[in-house]
């Protein structure tokens, strides 16, 4: 099963800016964490971290048994093919149906040939499949992307990932752009995905009302460093203040926190939303 270590991890980009300073955290298997906090505050740094497309600083990252920030060209190659992620804007091919574009998740799988002249074998083509199942959007295989909503789209990035059979799911802020029924649609897909396969799941997200729903935990970040890890019940208005720097009123997802949400805040739903 998959973990997830972070220690001391801090990055600086050329010009001199700080984006992470000095986080450290550990993820389990089975576990859906929310990575919240103010724009700039490092969320999207921290997951390209991750991933390796940026190179971290000083610090380490460990997924499994490999060490991200002292990988081989090798390891991170392997390492991209096992990491899902799954972007704001979808990152679909407009053009090719449902099921073309979960099959791209097997592309890293593949060898050289296979990939580069896009013949998938049948095992591939079931496992992508599969995980349209898991989205319940096997009755639009067929379809084109361009021609799904923006809900259809995200599950469709969702499989797409699963599809890797990955080691993790990376998710940038996969519901900025959705409304909030669609969102919600997601982030229950994205909780099976952590809930069912036992993968490490961990979102980028600026609802704090829907972290709260979904999370197993939420981290929040200010200027670069934790100003919270723990349970979504300890998030309270004084939390929210430290990791936003602002009262908790106008946080996105004010508006439709529930009374629990709210209560959790120090206040009643009234309070939060007024």
């Amino acid at each position: 099963m998959s973990t997830i270590q972070v220690h001391n991890l801090r990055k600086v980009f050329p010009n001199g800016h700080e984006a992470l300073k000095d986080l450290s955290f550990s993820i389990a298997p089975g576990t859906l964490v929310s990575i919240i906090g103010r724009s700039g505050a490092g969320k999207s740094t921290l997951l390209r971290c991750l991933n390796g497309i940026l190179t971290a600083t000083s610090g380490t990252i460990r997924i499994n048994d490999i060490e991200v920030t002292a990988a081989s060209p090798q390891e991170r190659r392997e390492l991209r093919r096992r990491i899902g992620f799954v972007y704001q804007e979808y990152n679909l091919v407009d053009r090719s149906t449902a099921f073309r574009n979960v099959l791209a998740g097997r592309l890293g799988q593949m060898p050289g040939l296979q990939s580069v002249l896009g013949v998938f074998p049948q095992a591939d083509r079931m496992i992508a499949l599969s995980c349209l199942d898991r989205v319940q959007l096997l009755h639009k295989a067929g379809q084109r992307a361009d021609r799904l909503s923006g809900g259809e789209k995200q599950r469709v990035a969702i499989a797409r990932a699963l599809a890797q059979q990955p080691w993790l799911i990376l998710a940038d802020e996969p519901v900025a752009s959705l409304d909030p029924e669609l969102a919600h649609e997601v982030m229950r897909f994205l909780r099976a995905a952590a809930t069912d396969t036992g993968l490490p799941v961990l979102v980028n997200i600026h609802d704090v009302a829907l972290a709260q729903e979904y999370s197993d935990r939420i981290i929040g970040i200010a200027e670069g460093l934790v100003a919270f890890d723990g349970p979504p019940a300890e998030l309270t208005r004084d939390v929210l203040r430290r990791v936003y720097r602002r009262d908790p009123r106008t946080l996105v997802g004010a508006e439709h926190m529930t009374p629990q949400s709210a209560l959790a805040l120090g206040g009643s739903l009234g309070d939060v939303a007024n």
